[in-house]
């Protein structure tokens, strides 16, 4: 026990408690330094953090500014902020709530169904626009619908542009979002083991930002994601086919469930909208041109001309000059104007000299010369790519394999750096006999899978040329070729390694074509690929070949100008032998004679088709508008004696469209018999009339509305006044003038026609002063309404976020009316029992909820088809909108015979 034998030496003791406790103390003292410095020290890294997130978004934003200025079809005469005008939609229409807040209509809403794939005809009646910011003011993302050529990429870019500039007229929301503009083109996307999305949208910008954010942007494009300040921006989605779609769509989800609080703009085209759904977009439409739009645009391209092209050395060239006011003024009358891209390839081609004739057509042959001037056999080279892309439903390819499919267009022997000076005779024979062999297989699956191989490929060295990166890009894609295809074209001819990339680097410069990420190449446009492709495939039978493919861009577009240049009467019966109860065949059909030439042999058939289905009044209203646009816009001058004759039909609708087609062709011999229906009628024939006169706009015509204004009955008036909004030049002049005339009678209906003018600050200024100081109190009340249905636009006409479908609060309601409850799983039940039982507000209120979730329809097709084949109506007309909408949406349409009705 020898351990317990041990004493303590106290003085020992003593010091080390004291040392103990004064090193206690000192360390209670030194604790708030301590914690003082730490937290300087979090504070200085936080900020020199901040400092290097700050720069780097000030950079990229910068860069963004900097790439999209060109990101327009005029780039190489004019930036975007110099030519481009503010993007506008088509408003949608406002939900319908039972026991909500019911919409305030104005005369476009009583009168047009909504067109969101015609845009023409709501352009010209004046109907509700919206701006693409304020579409996105409360919430929703949206699905951007059009065309090609319709405005869907300037409108993105315009977006990218002002959120990059952080524009202070931006909602707060967006202006804080840093913008995030891909192409769909230039996603390559990864195997989905590779699980990091953001570095597909880092490959897609890498090479278009600075060397400086490009060093620092995958840990940027994850701080902005993670922190929710993205704003994506996806344009081109629309060019893709539904296989490409299909995987892009996925990624995005992917993208929206790992980074949720990022905002989402897609485009689309009006038929394929199977992003919709899957992504939570609410689609939009793009709004056609007016005509005062038109006229806006040609003037400013004529002073940016004056401005900008006259004084270049180049311009010596062209061709002496022609007075701009007439130039202009017969661009607005030789054809269709609602078109932005449409119109630039016009203005371009008659202030260049260089055009070929009034059609669409005509122009884009202009500037496909204009661009590849310098490169022989550009033409037919591209022919044969378009031709075989859109046959392959392969918008987007490998380039070493493109450069097979122009290899015979070049010159093997030709001097390094000269353009190719092929045999144009030698390169088309080569062309037709590689197009026969394709076209007279049936199955393309070989095909499409060789291409895709190669799409997946990517570049695996090859030599470097730093004096041109394009060539540089090629010359590594050549590496995909095995060794024994090296030296050889499409067809085994000996050709030179060097050389057979050539013309590819010249169409990239010519702004033809497009390099995209992996090794990739495109088209630049995809209305330049729709007509080359068309050209290609016109003399050769490829409309065969191409009607059985799903509905995508490429083929919509091949199919119009293979119309336009080729005879397609052998098609026209099995065409247009179409059992779609939205008959979307004859619609597509409907697009090729503004094209054609006027004596192409199949126009006759089809338009005499449009014209007999346009007499059925069983058809849906919205439906027949569809097909009295496109006679409208066929460029057929007879189509002018149609509807006048119309006019004296005994079926009210017919009467209403042939109206509506008067004003669509600026039918001067109509204006006679339209004011004595002005004068006449009442209801939607007497707006009609009246939207009509006012987009023929003549003198008479104008004259007609302004006396309805001043001396028809209380609706006329009110028509009167809401249909000279419309027209800016005069139709403003007589409204401010009637708000100050003695008869209360006009002052009051003239409020409804300013109501109308939400974009223009004058006409707000003058409905808030007449409410205020006008001497009557039924004019300052009707002043008072006109400002809350100019506030309601952005309540109910601007799409915005939906709760979960089981807590909808109206299906609540009816569900407890029938003793029921709702619950996730039985809302879709309950959607069905108020179509089938419910009053009419809630049975449209259902077709509402079935437009925002396609897949759900399907159930529900019987009692869509029964509305569908109704009696003409309000019921009607939401069926044939909601069956349009599920249909673009991606769910099978039976013909209404299948669905054992007739």
């Amino acid at each position: 026990m020898d351990f317990l034998n041990f004493a303590i030496h106290l003085p020992s003791f003593g010091l080390g408690f004291l040392a103990g406790v004064l090193l206690l103390v000192f360390l209670q003292q030194l604790r708030p330094i301590l914690r003082q410095t730490r937290e300087a020290v979090k504070e200085q890294v936080s900020s020199v953090k901040a400092g290097l997130s700050t720069s780097i978004e000030v950079r990229f934003r910068g860069d963004v500014v900097k790439m999209l200025q060109t990101n327009h079809l005029a780039a190489p005469l004019f930036s975007l902020d110099e030519i481009a005008l503010p993007a506008r939609l088509l408003a949608p229409p406002a939900p319908i709530v039972p026991d909500g807040e019911i919409p305030i209509e104005d005369i476009t809403t009583q009168t047009l169904p909504y067109l969101p794939d015609w845009p023409e005809a709501p352009a010209a009646f004046g109907a509700l626009n919206l701006s693409l910011a304020e579409a996105m003011s409360r919430g929703a993302d949206l699905l951007l619908v059009g065309r090609p050529g319709s405005g869907k990429t300037v409108a993105l870019t315009r977006l990218a542009l002002r959120t990059a500039r952080q524009d202070a007229e931006l909602e707060p929301d967006l202006a804080r979002r840093v913008p995030v503009y891909v192409h769909a083109a230039e996603l390559a996307l990864p195997p989905r083991e590779a699980n990091k999305p953001l570095d597909v949208l880092y490959n897609a910008l890498a090479e278009k930002v600075s060397t400086i954010v490009e060093a620092q942007l995958p840990q940027f494009l994850a701080a902005i994601f993670e922190n929710e300040l993205a704003l994506l921006l996806v344009d081109g989605l629309d060019e893709m086919p539904p296989t490409a779609q299909h995987s892009i769509i996925e990624f995005l989800v992917d993208i929206r469930n790992r980074y949720p609080g990022n905002r989402l703009i897609a485009a689309a085209a009006p038929e394929d909208l199977s992003a919709m759904e899957p992504l939570g977009l609410h689609p939009v439409a793009m709004a056609a041109w007016s005509r005062d739009e038109a006229a806006t645009f040609l003037a400013r391209w004529a002073e940016l001309w004056q401005e900008h092209v006259v004084d270049e050395p180049w311009a010596a060239n062209l061709p002496p000059a022609v007075d701009p006011l007439v130039l202009n003024s017969w661009l607005l009358e030789s054809g269709d104007t609602a078109s932005p891209l449409a119109l630039t390839l016009k203005a371009w081609a008659a202030y260049a000299g260089d055009g070929r004739g009034p059609r669409l057509a005509d122009a884009l042959d202009a500037y496909i010369r204009r661009m590849t001037a310098d490169i022989a056999n550009a033409r037919p080279a591209m022919e044969q790519l378009a031709a075989q892309m859109t046959l392959t439903l392969n918008p987007v390819i490998a380039r070493n394999a493109a450069g097979r499919f122009v290899s015979s267009f070049e010159d093997p022997t030709a001097p390094e750096g000269e353009a190719a000076s092929a045999s144009p005779v030698e390169g088309l024979a080569d062309f037709e006999s590689e197009l026969d062999a394709l076209l007279e297989t049936s199955d393309f699956q070989d095909e499409i899978e060789s291409l895709k191989t190669e799409a997946a490929s990517t570049a695996s060295g090859g030599a470097a040329l730093l004096t041109d990166p394009f060539l540089t890009e090629d010359l590594d894609s050549l590496a995909d070729d095995t060794p024994a295809d090296k030296g050889k074209g499409r067809k085994g001819k000996e050709v030179s390694g060097r050389n057979v990339r050539r013309m590819l680097p010249e169409l990239v410069k010519s702004l033809m074509l497009t390099y995209r990420p992996g090794s990739r190449i495109s088209f630049s446009h995809p209305l330049v690929a729709g007509y080359l492709a068309g050209n290609g495939l016109a003399a050769r039978g490829g409309a065969t070949q191409l009607l059985p493919q799903p509905p995508w861009a490429g083929r919509t577009l091949a199919l119009e100008f293979i119309a336009a240049n080729g005879d397609i009467s052998s098609l026209m019966n099995p065409l247009l032998d179409d059992h779609d109860p939205l008959l979307r065949t004859t619609l597509i059909a409907g697009q090729w004679p503004r094209h054609a030439p006027a004596n192409a042999a199949w126009r006759a058939t089809l338009l005499r088709t449009l014209a007999g289905l346009l007499q059925r009044d069983d058809l849906a209203l919205g439906l027949r508008l569809r097909l009295t646009t496109a006679l409208a816009f066929s460029g057929e001058k007879s189509i002018g004696s149609l509807f006048r004759q119309m006019l004296g039909a005994p079926n009210p609708s017919s009467r209403i469209l042939g109206a509506l087609g008067c004003g669509l062709t600026r039918n001067t011999k109509a204006v006679e018999p339209l004011t004595q229906i002005l004068y006449e009628a009442s209801g939607l024939l007497g707006r009609a009339a009246a939207l009509a006169l006012v987009a023929i706009g003549t003198t008479p015509a104008l004259e007609a509305v302004t006396t309805a204004l001043l001396q028809g009955d209380e609706t006329l008036r009110k028509a009167a006044a809401e249909a000279l909004a419309n027209h800016p030049e005069e139709g403003y002049a007589v409204l401010k003038e009637g708000a100050t005339v003695d008869d209360l009678a006009v002052r009051r209906a003239v409020v409804f026609g300013l109501a109308r003018l939400r974009h223009e600050a004058w006409a707000t200024q003058l409905l808030e002063t007449m409410q205020v100081e006008d001497s009557q109190w039924v004019v300052r009340n009707a002043a008072q309404q006109g400002l809350e249905a100019m506030a309601q636009v952005g309540r109910l006409r601007v799409p915005a976020p939906q709760p979960p479908l089981h807590e909808t609060p109206w299906l609540i309601a009816f569900a407890s009316k029938h003793g029921m409850g709702v619950t996730e799983k039985s809302a879709w039940e309950t959607v069905g029992l108020a179509l089938r039982e419910g009053s009419e507000e809630e049975q449209l209120a259902g077709m509402d909820l079935l437009r925002q979730h396609p897949s759900a329809a399907r159930n529900n097709l019987p009692v869509l088809y029964q509305a569908l084949t109704g009696p003409d109506g309000e019921m009607r007309e939401a069926a044939f909108f909601t069956l349009w909408l599920i249909g673009a949406a991606g769910v099978d349409l039976p013909s209404v015979q299948k669905m054992g009705l007739n």
